[in-house]
């Protein structure tokens, strides 16, 4: 059986190796993020490039409601700004 090499320890008083086990988990914590803030943001747009897919169920099912969500959201934005646009063009206060 293979035994595990002696790793010195450093001034922080932790491992070398486990230091860099950690520094890399990190930055893959932070790349998974970014990648999914970007697919996020593609799918509420409903620009949806195809670079990015999802595979499993669960986040084909995330990815439809964010999608309905987009456009649901785009909707009301220009629904509230026709609205307030029509009330201020009908404002009986304005007229001479």
């Amino acid at each position: 059986m293979r035994q595990p090499k002696p790793v010195a320890a450093n001034d922080y008083g932790t491992h070398a190796e486990e230091k860099g086990l950690q520094m890399a988990h990190d930055v893959s914590v932070r790349t998974h993020l970014a990648e999914f803030m970007y697919f996020s943001y593609v799918t509420l747009t409903t620009v949806g490039y195809g670079d990015v897919t999802p595979v499993t169920l669960q986040a084909r099912s995330l990815a439809i409601l964010e999608a309905i969500g987009g456009v649901l959201f785009i909707g009301a934005l220009v629904a509230r700004i026709a609205g307030t646009f029509e009330a201020v063009q009908s404002d009986p206060s304005d007229r001479d």
